[in-house]
């Protein structure tokens, strides 16, 4: 009796979690009983184990990738969620991407420093900065924060306007880096094969 007193007396806290994210969380009686409910309408599929729970699981998994600015520029590009955050690891904050080394050494190996196919540094993490701030709905990035992305990884491009310029589907507008209306389907190519590491090939 008195550990069913206890039980009757524990704080119940819902938690939203978009992937391994704390999204929001709230101790709010109203709302733990309404999800209680829904839980136990469903034939307690939540709260089972073994294959139907994975596979309950998985459907959550991939309704949680189906939204959002991350998922959203996935699709965009041709790549899975994970392949993005991966190599570019997107964020709301600044420096907005976290660029990964091993992607970033890939992409020097797979592209020409001069001539036909070269991508200037500064154009590359321009490139994806751009992406990432028109799907995330943040400003157009200036030029500064796309020189802050690839300090994040020891990367110094020595003339930035120039490599922004010469890159065929970024524009220069005032300072701020943006996609070349024109040519933003190149820019997503380059973004593809940035995150897999491939060359970006005609």
């Amino acid at each position: 009796m008195g550990d069913k007193a206890k039980a009757v007396k524990a704080k119940l806290t819902v938690r939203l979690f978009a992937g391994t994210t704390l999204v929001a969380e709230s101790a709010d009686e109203k709302l733990w009983h309404a999800v209680l409910g829904m839980i136990q309408e469903g034939g307690g599929v939540a709260l089972s184990t073994g294959p139907a729970a994975d596979s309950r699981q998985t459907q959550d998994d991939k309704s949680q990738d189906s939204a959002g600015p991350v998922a959203d520029m996935a699709k965009a590009i041709g790549v899975s969620v994970d392949v993005l955050e991966g190599a570019c690891g997107p964020r709301i904050e600044e420096p907005y991407l976290h660029l990964d080394s091993h992607a970033w050494e890939a992409f020097t190996k797979n592209t020409p420093n001069r001539g036909p196919g070269a991508v200037a540094s500064g154009a590359a993490a321009g490139t994806l900065l751009a992406l990432w701030c028109k799907y995330a709905k943040l400003p157009k990035p200036s030029t500064t924060a796309v020189a802050q992305v690839l300090a994040e990884i020891n990367v110094e491009e020595k003339n930035m306007p120039r490599s922004l310029r010469n890159c065929p589907w970024l524009q220069l507008r005032d300072k701020a880096v943006q996609l070349h209306p024109a040519e933003i389907s190149r820019a997503r190519k380059f973004a593809k094969a940035f995150c897999e590491k491939e060359k970006l090939g005609d």
